[in-house]
């Protein structure tokens, strides 16, 4: 068996609690795009969220709200908290042997923001985001950089992506499910 070396974190409510965040910079958005208020009852609104709670939305809307999310995220970004007990793990990592790497479906601007604005950046030798793997999903992308699952510890909060991963090849025994 491979010894670990990879330990990947997640970093929308596994690194960092977003929701808040993120869902009032959706409201914002939508009411500069649309004119509309709108009242978010889910504990973290997504993109399918904007898309069958306003359907009337052109494609053209559909992106400049998510465009002006992105813009609205650092009224915000006080409004986030770190998971102090996974800085305790970095910290620990934080050393040559080791490659902790965040691994995130976000954007990379608003990744940027968050790991600046909690200063955690520098635990990381590698931040991948969304616009590093386009088309793939985030396992893939590991694969696709070489890094082979045995040697991966992951640190995931959402149920379908700890699915994903373990679809990928990584065993339940090697994902630590986060709870914020």
């Amino acid at each position: 068996m491979k010894s670990i070396k990879y330990f990947v974190f997640d970093l929308d409510n596994t690194l960092v609690k977003t929701n808040r965040a993120n869902n009032e910079s959706y409201k914002d958005a939508i009411l500069a795009v649309t004119g509309k208020k709108v009242t978010i009852k889910k504990s973290r609104f997504t993109r399918e969220n904007l898309v069958s709670t306003l359907p009337d939305l052109s494609p053209n809307q559909i992106e400049k709200i998510i465009n002006a999310k992105e813009t609205c995220y650092s009224n915000y970004i006080a409004e986030t908290n770190l998971n102090r007990q996974l800085v305790k793990i970095l910290e620990l990592l934080y050393d040559e042997r080791f490659k902790p790497i965040l691994l995130t479906e976000s954007r990379k601007t608003r990744t940027q923001q968050v790991c600046n604005y909690h200063k955690v950046t520098h635990f990381f030798s590698n931040i991948y985001c969304k616009e590093d793997y386009p088309n793939l999903n985030k396992y893939e992308f590991l694969r696709s950089l070489g890094i082979q699952v045995e040697t991966v510890v992951l640190f995931e909060n959402e149920q379908t992506e700890i699915r994903k991963a373990i679809q990928y090849g990584l065993n339940e025994n090697q994902i630590i499910r986060v709870k914020f």
